[in-house]
C-alpha cells in the first residue's frame, strides 16, 4: 500500500467476517422454528439448526418415528390397527 499501514489486519477481517456469517446463518435457520407454535399447532419442536426436527429420520425407522412422534401429535395423529 505504498508505505501506508492498514488499520485492521487482514485475518482480523477474516475472523469478523466468518463469525458473522457464522451467526448470520444460524439465525436465518432458526428463524421459523416456532412457525406451527404461532398458529397454535401441536408440533414436534426442533432441535438442530440444519435440520429441525427432521434429524431422526436418519436413524430410525418408520414404527419407531411414529412412537416418537405420537405424544406430540395428540388428537392430530391417528393410529388405526389393520383388522
Amino acid at each position: 500500500m505504498s508505505g501506508e499501514e492498514l488499520l485492521v489486519e487482514p485475518f482480523a477481517i477474516t475472523l469478523f467476517l466468518g463469525i458473522f456469517s457464522l451467526i448470520s446463518l444460524y439465525w436465518y435457520t432458526t428463524l421459523n422454528f416456532d412457525y406451527w407454535k404461532k398458529r397454535g399447532i401441536p408440533y414436534v419442536t426442533p432441535t438442530l439448526p440444519f435440520l429441525g426436527s427432521l434429524f431422526p429420520l436418519f436413524w430410525k425407522v418408520c414404527p419407531s418415528l411414529s412412537l416418537l412422534f405420537y405424544p406430540f401429535m395428540q388428537g392430530v395423529l391417528k393410529a388405526f390397527r389393520q383388522t
